[in-house]
């Protein structure tokens, strides 16, 4: 590898203002006390009944300074992974294992990524650039009932610095070889010498030249390159103590390379690389050199007004729009090598346009010094175009359609001071269509709606009573102790089904699912299928039984229990709410 290509040898250059108070005091060997929004209000971390990783803002800026990405986080953060099929953009997250390994554009994810309070639902939304950030919190587990998007497996909470009465902001810039030159910054504080309406303005930009030859067509310095550059203003208006609106608009462009596929690079049982691998050398006869491309834009609204002392009114409302193009030569290499390549393959995949609307209001209340209470509405509507071009069979644009609304709500009671109970209630109405628009030049398909009030077993009696669509879930969670909580959820029915748990430390929970009713079918968000769920429903189909259910994060087993109403056909597929898991 020569020097040239060696991408050490950063220069950086940082400019700030000055020194916040706290850390003012870590320097003076004062331990800061941590705080965070996991529960959608500022607490002490040690306070807060659920598992919480947090990262401040200058520890992310460290970590990104040298041109990564999101997926940077991955290994600084415990339980937390990510990847991408598609370069610096469509990234995919996993909490304690929890994910979606599925790479198609329009593969629904179970940890989401929420910016300034605004969900970021599509894979192209969540590689939105970080920067001019204040706060990375990271919850692990369900938190349906504390944010208005479902999220079975946890969030990725990111809070941009917010416009301030102070004058303040910063410069950073990164420079190195292969034509490197990044930087950002950010500028904000009163504006006109008014304390009511004050303004902050952040930039981005990360630059880097190709790198990779392709020594097939014989061009040079052709691939590797990545053109990103983002802008972000917010203007915070605020006449009283009582109300402010909060306006927050951003804007992406990105230009670079997708991912490079390297074909037999690798040789079964050595973890050694062969010697056809050169990093700065690929053999690709399709997929022109591998372009690609994302724009996204956005404007959100956040309202906030103090009724009273004790209750207050939160309103945000976002939309968010984008596209965006990859095409890359998968099989990594051409007819002639390196090695054996069985077929050649390139392929392209994008987004012409993309729109989501959501709008939440959510009502909040510090009852007195032992009640905090909050409730919420949730809409959430989404439509976009995929256009994909596989190798082996005609391109085709299909159109996804989401429309989603929930209701939720959640209180915490100091029982004492080492005893908090805390509860919370959802309640959602999902709706997802599949079609084939008027532009479709590819092979046509017939419509397909996916709805959550379809009936989820098959009645073999007609008084077997109603669907169990559009059911409920309640959390219930009492904390004794840091490393140890009590957690429960309950579909409320009929009481048709309750579930109890225990977890110890953050990393282990148990639960137990009865169903009094009939047999429910359950699986998990990412679509991973246990043993035991098999044998349970075989036995429970033979004998008629209703079921119970224990699981943890390795271990699935369903028990039969007693006979119940319905017969479920083993080997047919039965789903449940993504709410329940």
């Amino acid at each position: 590898m020569s020097a040239r290509r060696a991408l050490g040898g950063l220069v950086a250059i940082a400019l700030a203002g000055p020194v916040a108070a706290p850390a003012a005091a870590q320097m003076e060997g004062v331990l800061e006390e941590i705080r965070v929004t996991a529960q959608r209000r500022e607490e002490r971390l040690e306070d807060v009944p659920i598992s919480v990783s947090t990262m401040d803002g200058d520890r992310l800026a460290t970590i990104l300074e040298g041109g990564e990405d999101i997926r940077a986080l991955a290994g600084r953060v415990p339980g937390l992974n990510a990847e991408s099929s598609n370069g610096r953009v469509a990234p995919r997250f996993y909490l304690r294992g929890l994910g979606n390994t599925d790479f198609d554009l329009a593969a629904s994810q179970p940890v989401s990524i929420i910016m300034d309070e605004v969900v970021m639902e599509n894979v192209i939304l969540k590689s939105f650039p970080l920067f001019d950030i204040e706060r990375v919190e990271v919850l692990r587990g369900p938190q349906g009932t504390l944010f208005g998007r479902n999220t079975p497996a946890g969030i990725i909470k990111f809070d941009t610095v917010k416009p301030s009465e102070e004058l303040s902001g910063y410069f950073r810039a990164t420079a190195g070889e292969v034509g490197t030159l990044n930087f950002e910054g950010a500028l904000g504080g009163s504006l006109g010498g008014s304390d009511t309406v004050l303004g902050r303005l952040s930039v981005f930009s990360l630059n880097r030249d190709d790198w990779i030859s392709n020594s097939f067509t014989g061009e040079n310095d052709v691939m590797g390159e990545n053109q990103d550059l983002a802008v972000r203003g917010q203007l915070l208006f605020q006449p009283s103590d009582e109300f402010s609106a909060l306006v927050n608009v951003h804007w992406r462009d990105y230009e670079g390379t997708s991912e490079i596929f390297r074909a037999n690079i690798l040789t079964a049982g050595s973890n050694a690389l062969n010697e056809n691998f050169d990093r700065d050398v690929v053999a690709f006869n399709e997929g022109d050199n591998n372009p690609q491309t994302a724009e996204q834009t956005g404007v959100s609204l956040t309202l906030d007004w103090n009724m009273t002392d004790s209750v207050a009114l939160t309103s945000i409302t976002a939309y968010e729009s984008a596209e965006d193009s990859s095409l890359g030569d998968i099989d990594g290499g051409n007819p002639g090598g390196p090695g054996f390549i069985p077929f050649q393959s390139v392929t392209r995949d994008g987004i012409p346009d993309l729109t989501q609307l959501t709008q939440e209001f959510r009502l909040s209340s510090q009852a007195s010094d032992m009640l905090f209470w909050q409730a919420g509405f949730y809409y959430f509507d989404e439509d976009y175009k995929i256009l994909t071009e596989p190798f082996f069979i005609p391109g085709t644009t299909r159109l996804h359609e989401n429309t989603s609304w929930a209701v939720f709500g959640q209180f915490s009671y100091d029982m004492s001071a080492s005893w908090n109970l805390t509860a919370g209630v959802r309640y959602t109405d999902d709706e997802k269509d599949l079609s084939d628009p008027s532009d479709n030049v590819g092979t046509p398909f017939d419509p397909v709606n996916v709805q959550d009030d379809e009936k989820i077993a098959r009645r073999t009696a007609e008084d077997a009573g109603s669907s169990l669509a559009r059911q409920p879930d309640l959390c219930i969670v009492i904390n004794t102790r840091r490393d140890l909580h009590f957690f429960g959820y309950s579909a409320l029915d009929n009481f048709l089904a309750a579930a109890l748990g225990a977890g110890l430390g953050y990393d282990l929970s148990a639960s137990v699912t009865l169903r009094t009713g009939r047999y429910i079918y359950k699986r998990t968000q990412n679509g991973l299928l246990h043993a035991p769920h098999f044998a349970a429903a075989a036995a429970c189909r033979a004998g008629n039984w209703r079921c119970a259910r224990f699981s943890t994060a390795a271990i699935t087993a369903i028990a039969c229990l007693r006979p119940a109403k319905f017969d479920i056909p083993f080997g047919t597929e039965h789903r449940l709410l993504e709410r329940y898991l």
